[in-house]
């Protein structure tokens, strides 16, 4: 009976739980990547708008 129990917990509570987890985390990293993409264009234009000042 114990077994029946820890299986429906670890299945229908724990596993759902830890996937959200993991694709969360996967939507942070991919933000993160877009984040430092969008950082190093900003670098470049501002880099080429002060070099056009000149």
């Amino acid at each position: 009976m114990f077994a029946r129990i820890k299986y429906w917990v670890e299945r229908f509570l724990e596993e759902p739980f830890y996937q959200a987890e993991l694709i969360r985390v996967e939507i942070l990293k991919e933000e993160g990547d877009l984040m430092a993409s969008l950082v190093g264009s900003l670098n470049h234009n501002y880099h080429t708008l002060k070099s056009w000042s000149k």
